[in-house]
């Protein structure tokens, strides 16, 4: 296994490790933002590892900004596959008692903005068009709209392109400004 797999391996692994610890000591919201956060560190990480070593090994007037992109693009990816099997598991098996707790929770309160008139009367000055509606069915409405959220695989679809965007991104600017101002 290449030392670039490994340092794969060993992101992917401190992060479930992190996010399984966190979802003992702290709220779920600061679970996910530092989650997000370590995410987007590793893949930091491994694009500068990445860029560092291509650059090592290749010499200057053979080097090209694409394959250097493509380089670090390619770890990066790797890396998004990676946490992405692992937030599957992470939701599914570890966190899955805290997130339907959470989805119930989050249900509860929008019903009661349906439920109570006041807080239905201020949600009609925010949102006209529900006043179009019956009550009843704008309240079904929202929570139907709530739940396609909260299901696995958009959850995963938009993981994925999150975290594909920021690795697509961060290559480019790790391998642009590494070419630029390390050599």
């Amino acid at each position: 296994m290449s030392a670039e797999n490994r340092l794969i391996l060993i992101c992917a692994a401190l992060w479930i490790t992190t996010k399984v610890v966190l979802l003992s000591f702290v709220p779920f919201e600061t679970n996910v933002t530092a989650g997000v956060m370590l995410n987007l560190f590793f893949i930091v990480l491994i694009g500068v590892y990445t860029i560092r070593k291509k650059v090592k090994e290749t010499p200057k007037e053979m080097a090209h900004a694409l394959d250097d992109i493509k380089s670090v693009v390619k770890a990066t990816a790797k890396y998004v596959l990676w946490a992405i099997v692992l937030l599957f598991a992470f939701n599914q098996f570890i966190a899955k008692p805290t997130l339907d707790k959470r989805i119930e929770n989050i249900k509860a309160e929008i019903s009661a903005q349906y439920d109570d008139e006041a807080k239905y009367q201020e949600l009609l000055l925010t949102n006209p068009p529900i006043g179009e509606m019956d009550r009843e069915e704008a309240k079904a409405q929202a929570l139907q709209g709530f739940d396609m959220y909260t299901k696995w695989y958009v959850q995963l679809t938009l993981a994925l392109l999150g975290l594909m965007a920021a690795a697509i991104i961060y290559s480019i600017l790790v391998s642009i400004l590494w070419r630029n101002l390390m050599t």
